[in-house]
């Protein structure tokens, strides 16, 4: 790096006024060159640090990394200080004997196998036991509905039995066979040729594409009752994370956005990804709770309370400090996660949010960890300085960005501390959006916007009887028969 000069633009002035001409002219030349270089090695500094940006210290997935991993893979959360593997009391799952099986199978005994004595006719003195589960016989059961047709004695009218309201076809498939299929695109993501595949191994029958398209659709309509419910229950929800990501829908990207609780979750798909989106979605402008992302700037326009996501701040925190090498930045992730183990704590011992002496203590030491850090970046050149000023506002450093963003939504960063219901990150939302990314890993991109609004519609309500513990097969079966697999307020 080159030396600073400690010149200011009117010491630079008058040192040009005291010289000749041709003085002048070689002093200027110098200062562009000079200008230009800080440039360059400005330029240079931006690019390494976005090529040392990994899962690691930033936002990028993991698959992003390449074949060339991080040298050192280090968890943000700290030790627990217990073993792996199954902690003392308990219980463990393995494969129990049932009291009643399906079937019994007898292995008699004819001849004793020390003398050849008869055991023919003696009873058994005693049985040993042993169970083997095993998978039935997969097939497709075929049920044929008959129509009594009946003409009267009386008046000649022929007369035709009713068939059940959701018979209405020659040939057609079940809820059972229906709600499976729906399952296995929706919930383990498997595209519609390796569904129909799938069906074809499992019982000799083959299902076109056109057909589990159809299931979609048909899912997706009788899913309306569901979705609603599971706004309105986020809605009135005292605390939600919210995320969003982009995807392709015909080659086109679209953004899905995500609105999560600990018993909800929905998305929904849009061409944009802004607050023309969040407004169409229709959650973020009536939702009055504590809303919990990742600190992007159209989630500030809402009138709603905020919480910050404390996990992308140590990952920022991480970069800034091992690659910028700017030490406020270390020290404040430290301090983060001291903070987070003190609320944790707390919460253990039944409090519901951090005691005030701990509180102004924390803020005391986050602020002064915050002016250290803008100590750092309050040190500006003359190289720093471009002689052809440009409009509009400088570029800062991703430091001194990150140092602006914790001071001014300081209360946001605390939000965790100040109410244990909020969390310290918004991890559950990640996991929640992260479900879209592995859809298109297993699947590919979307090929319809319609195809998405299913995938967002049925995906919304599979995550929440996930949540609820509620068998999500059994659900989406029960849906294709007229039952709302969704209650309110039913954690």
């Amino acid at each position: 790096m080159m030396a600073k000069l400690d010149f200011t633009e009117a010491d630079i002035e008058e040192i040009l006024d005291e010289c000749t001409p041709r003085a002048r002219f070689l002093i200027v030349y110098l200062l562009e060159r000079v200008s230009h270089i800080a440039k360059l090695e400005q330029r240079v500094a931006d690019l390494e640090a976005q090529l040392s940006k990994n899962s690691r210290n930033s936002s990028k997935p993991p698959s992003s990394d390449g074949f060339v991993k991080p040298n050192r893979t280090q968890s943000l959360r700290d030790k627990s200080g217990k073993k792996s593997g199954g902690q003392a009391g308990h219980e463990g799952h393995f494969l129990k004997p049932v009291e009643n099986p399906d079937q019994i199978l007898f292995h008699p005994l004819v001849k004793c196998s020390g003398c050849d004595h008869s055991l023919h006719t003696r009873k058994a003195d005693e049985w040993i036991k042993r169970q083997v589960f095993e998978l039935p016989v997969l097939s497709l059961e075929v049920s044929e509905h008959r129509a009594e047709v009946k003409v009267c004695p009386g008046c000649g009218l022929r007369n035709v039995a009713a068939f059940p309201s959701n018979v209405d076809k020659m040939t057609q498939y079940g809820p059972r066979a229906k709600g499976f299929a729906v399952y296995l695109m929706n919930q383990h993501y498997l595209p519609y040729g390796r569904t129909a595949q799938l069906f074809s191994d499992l019982f000799g029958h083959t299902l076109s594409e056109g057909s589990l398209e159809n299931f979609q659709q048909n899912m997706f309509n009788e899913l309306f009752h569901s979705e609603k419910i599971i706004k309105e229950d986020i809605l009135l929800s005292k605390v939600a994370g919210f995320d969003e990501t982009g995807c392709k829908i015909n080659k086109k990207l679209n953004w899905i956005h995500s609105a999560s609780t600990q018993t909800e979750t929905l998305y929904g798909v849009h061409p944009r990804r802004g607050n023309e989106a969040m407004n169409d979605i229709g959650i973020l402008p009536n939702f009055s709770g504590i809303g919990v992302h990742d600190g992007w700037a159209s989630y500030q326009e809402y009138a709603f309370s905020h919480g910050l996501c404390n996990a992308h701040h140590l990952r920022e925190l991480t970069h800034i400090g091992e690659q910028l090498e700017e030490c406020w930045a270390l020290k404040m992730k430290r301090y983060l996660k001291k903070m987070k183990v003190r609320v944790d704590e707390y919460r253990e011992k039944g409090h519901s949010r951090l005691p005030r002496k701990w509180m102004l203590s924390y803020q005391r030491g986050y602020r002064r960890i915050l002016r250290e850090g803008f100590s750092f970046h309050g040190d500006v050149s003359i190289m720093k300085k471009s002689i052809s000023k440009k409009r509009g506002r400088p570029k800062q450093p991703p430091g001194k960005n990150l140092l602006d963003r914790l001071r001014k939504h300081e209360r946001a960063v605390f939000a965790f501390a100040s109410d244990f219901d909020i969390p310290f990150d918004n991890n559950g939302s990640e996991r929640d959006i992260r479900m879209v990314k592995v859809k298109q890993k297993v699947s590919g991109c979307f090929r319809s916007f319609d195809g998405a609004r299913y995938f967002c519609r049925i995906r919304s309500v599979i995550s929440t009887m996930r949540k609820r513990g509620l068998n999500i097969l059994e659900g989406l079966q029960q849906a294709l028969v007229g039952v709302t697999p969704i209650s309110a307020n039913s954690p």
